[in-house]
């Protein structure tokens, strides 16, 4: 308000000079006029890059680690969610073209029973039951998300259901190892990633010796989106974000010495050169 009202005095008075000037001074008076305004009164917007005056090092740090990975998961549920025709085999391979990390891609009944998949044989059961599951209080066509425990660890499953009026006839799923995601994007070795039920990249921490031991993750991201976790002087800071609906927790080591298995970054290194499944398209 101060700022306003002193430029509408500066206006005033410009306007009174420029009653006794001569035509070049008025449009050097209106000039003026114009730059006060923009200065004083309509200041344009400024993006602060300068992350460093409102975040933490270590909340840099866990943002640069997995920015990569967050954008992955992103584009994925959008290609799911906004298909604009219905899921045939050409649909499924470029899927597959632009996600290499996925591991399969399955069409399912309301019952879940498999119609169409790359690796599983049709008839048989979607093994991720949380899907067919409507979320209480949720969009009822909104994408799902679970974590079940495969052969060779813990895969993810999203997938978007399709109903015909008030009957789930449908549910187009794809699943991942996140290891294999994780292979080819972010900075793994600087972060650990859970989800509710379920670690997905412990990346080699020993979690039985660190203060996440003993951590709900289930409920641990009810109430906040992130947060620190301390066990004397070793500490992890966590950021959670959603995948469809389901929690993910992304989380770094601040403070503390721990024992790391580094054969695990070793072994996941060695996943980005190996194809994530071995499919038909």
């Amino acid at each position: 308000m101060r700022s306003l009202l002193s430029f509408l005095c500066f206006t005033g008075l410009c306007l009174l000079l420029s009653g006794c000037a001569s035509t070049q001074s008025v449009k050097n008076v209106g000039r003026g006029i114009k730059d006060a305004y923009a200065e004083h009164v309509n200041t344009p917007a400024r993006l602060a890059l300068d992350y460093g005056t409102y975040a933490e090092p270590y909340e840099i740090e866990l943002a640069t680690a997995i920015t990569e990975v967050d954008y992955q998961l992103e584009h994925l549920l959008r290609a799911m969610d906004d298909s604009d025709r219905g899921p045939d085999e050409e649909w499924a391979a470029g899927l597959l073209r632009t996600y290499p990390w996925l591991s399969d891609i399955m069409i399912a009944d309301g019952q879940g029973r498999i119609l169409e998949s790359m690796s599983r044989k049709p008839g048989t059961l979607l093994p991720a039951f949380p899907l067919l599951v409507e979320e209480s209080g949720g969009k009822r066509t909104a994408l799902r998300a679970c974590v079940l425990n495969g052969l060779q660890g813990p895969e993810v499953y999203v997938a978007k259901p399709i109903y015909v009026q008030n009957e789930l006839r449908a549910l187009i799923t794809a699943c991942f190892d996140m290891r294999n995601l994780l292979s080819r994007a972010g900075r793994p070795e600087k972060f650990l990633l859970f989800a509710p039920a379920s670690p997905l990249w412990p990346a080699g921490y020993n979690l039985a010796e660190t203060p996440l031991r003993n951590v709900d993750w289930a409920t641990l991201g009810v109430s906040d989106v992130d947060g620190r976790l301390r066990d004397g002087k070793r500490e992890f800071y966590w950021l959670s974000a959603y995948f469809a609906n389901m929690r993910l927790f992304y989380v770094l080591p601040v403070a503390g010495d721990f024992s790391i298995n580094t054969g695990e970054l070793e072994a996941l290194q060695r996943r980005k050169d190996a194809p994530a499944t071995g499919n038909r398209y």
